[in-house]
């Protein structure tokens, strides 16, 4: 077979083999574009990219509330029928209070909230009491229980508020200003 001629050197010839592998090759240079085109693609597949991050409107600040602007003792006592069990105590001001204690030997609280003194005495206080409980369970092990309840409640210093009751115990909260009736 003649492919062409170059300068005068006449006809070049090829022999089979020689164009089997003008006819691989040719086939390659249309693999290249492919092979080419599907590593592009798997190299920008592995591209990670950003997450969307969508934005809601926010709501206007609100104004922040000074809270309360003098000491004030808030007591929790949790009582079994007639008896004390828990009796915490602590001296807040300002806006936020938070606290973890062991409530009894096989449960540990936490107590959470912010207070905000309204008209005419008020004080609102937003709280959350919780507690993890151990529990026996099989073959001697040890269990972890989870309660917790949220509110809202207003209160008159000086007054006590009952906020949960619960098979015989009740938990209740009282506000004094800090100073009265023997308070640090």
């Amino acid at each position: 077979m003649t492919s062409g001629t170059k300068g005068n050197a006449g006809p070049i010839h090829l022999s089979a083999r020689t164009q089997e592998k003008v006819a691989q090759h040719g086939s390659m240079r249309m693999w290249s574009p492919l092979l080419l085109l599907l590593t592009t693609s798997v190299v920008m597949a592995q591209v990670i990219a950003p997450p969307t991050v969508t934005r809601f409107p926010s709501s206007p600040p609100a104004q922040q509330d000074e809270g309360l602007s003098e000491n004030y003792l808030l007591t929790l006592t949790v009582r079994e029928k007639e008896t004390v069990k828990t009796e915490l105590s602590l001296l807040v001001s300002g806006n936020n209070f938070s606290t973890s204690f062991p409530a009894s030997p096989d449960t540990f609280a936490n107590f959470t909230g912010t207070v905000s003194k309204q008209e005419g005495g008020i004080v609102v206080l937003k709280y959350m009491l919780g507690a993890e409980v151990r529990l026996p369970a099989e073959a001697g092990q040890i269990q972890t229980k989870t309660i917790s309840f949220s509110a809202t409640v207003r209160l008159q210093p000086g007054k006590s508020v009952e906020i949960m009751k619960l098979n015989g115990a009740a938990a209740e909260l009282k506000l004094t200003k800090a100073g009265e009736g023997g308070n640090p």
